[in-house]
């Protein structure tokens, strides 16, 4: 697997790591640049975990467009975990909310989700950067 994977896994890592960090914190403790960089590193991590997803399944011969279906079709193919597969498609598609109505999100609300769905992509970028190492 090519270094664009790699490059990937690292992104996605750094992104987590921070995303992370700002989660530690609390709600109630962050301040309005800090929601708005919550905002992004949800948006960043969804959008390269996905990619990563794409290249894999390029490799296998599948080609897949949209970021939910790809983590589905992922899972059906035995790439990742099906029970994360899931979760990560999910992610995904509340994404969209956070991509084409940027003005109407609840930070409140997205940090609950994204504070229950790191680690899922903790744990994917894991299982990828393991595959890159076979």
């Amino acid at each position: 697997m090519g270094n664009t994977l790699r490059e990937l896994v690292e992104s996605l890592k750094d992104s987590i790591g921070k995303a992370q960090e700002l989660l530690s914190r609390g709600f109630d403790g962050l301040g309005l640049y800090e929601r708005l960089a919550l905002r992004y590193l949800a948006m960043s991590i969804i959008e390269t975990a996905s990619r990563a997803c794409q290249l894999l399944l390029e490799e296998a011969g599948e080609s897949v467009r949209e970021p939910a279906e790809c983590f589905i079709e992922a899972s059906r193919r035995g790439l990742i975990p099906g029970d994360l597969g899931g979760r990560l498609a999910s992610a995904a598609k509340k994404c969209s909310v956070l991509m084409y109505r940027y003005w109407v999100v609840d930070d409140r609300r997205l940090y609950e989700i994204f504070k229950s769905l790191v680690g899922d992509f903790a744990e994917y970028a894991g299982i990828i950067e393991g595959r890159i190492s076979e």
